[in-house]
């Protein structure tokens, strides 16, 4: 059984042996160097890593909430922009649009027609001819 299966914290062995077999050097003629190795987290480091993760997985959910309350704000918007876009494109190409205006009425009994105008432009609306109940004047109030 190798050195790391007893204790999972120990190094791993070089393909050379074990390193708890290499020979004491005195510490003053020891040579430094710096290697990737692999490392275990301790249980406290392990507690620590997994409540910064709990705290980054929380911000992503309020994060994401608050994403889709601003696109569901601009959709909003450019659903509306739109709509309005749109009703003026109607209008543009129609040339004209259905309004109620202030009109006032002629009789014409010469004629025996009733003819509608705009008040504000003196546009012929419609006219029509009168019934018998339009015929028979009426007596001033």
């Amino acid at each position: 059984m190798s050195h790391t299966e007893l204790d999972p914290n120990a190094a791993e062995s070089p393909p050379g042996g074990d390193l708890r077999l290499v020979p004491e050097v005195e510490m003053d003629r020891r040579e430094t160097t710096k290697e990737v190795c692999k490392y275990y987290f301790s249980e406290a480091e392990k507690k620590e890593l997994s409540e910064m993760m709990a705290r980054s997985l929380q911000e992503i959910k309020v994060a994401e909430a608050e994403l889709d309350t601003i696109k569901a704000q601009y959709k909003h918007r450019i659903t509306s922009a739109t709509g309005t876009a749109s009703a003026c494109s109607e209008k543009i190409i129609a040339g004209y649009e259905m309004r109620t205006m202030e009109c006032y009425v002629v009789r014409d009994h010469e004629t025996k027609m009733i003819r509608i105008y705009r008040m504000d432009n003196d546009e012929l609306i419609r006219q029509r001819a009168m019934t018998k109940e339009d015929l028979q004047r009426r007596l001033p109030s």
